[in-house]
């Protein structure tokens, strides 16, 4: 019994020592940047085109498939499917890109 009651005790002074210890500062962008290798800075131009590129996929995807639904049953119907596999494509390089680079 008295094993657990030192244990709480001293459980309780930690407790206290990290209340009275100062706070971490957060870093700014600027510091974190700092501290980067050329290899971490290409991934992370990496991530951040492939976020970009994802982003710009779902009104490039809503634009074509308005077209696609105007064009049904006129001869630009096959251009119109190429144009959404090509944004399809597009869309799933980037996001493809984003995952690698910021994971």
């Amino acid at each position: 019994m008295s094993n657990s009651t030192t244990r709480v005790a001293s459980s309780d002074q930690e407790i206290e020592k990290d209340k009275k210890k100062k706070p971490v500062r957060s870093a700014s962008p600027r510091e974190m940047l700092s501290v980067t290798t050329g290899p971490e800075c290409l991934l992370l131009v990496g991530g951040i085109l492939g976020a970009i590129t994802v982003g710009l996929v779902n009104p490039a995807m809503l634009y074509v498939f308005g077209r696609m639904l105007d064009a049904v049953g006129q001869p630009t119907m096959g251009e119109q499917v190429r144009n959404m596999l090509l944004v399809g494509a597009t869309g799933f390089v980037g996001a493809a890109l984003q995952g690698l680079c910021l994971r």
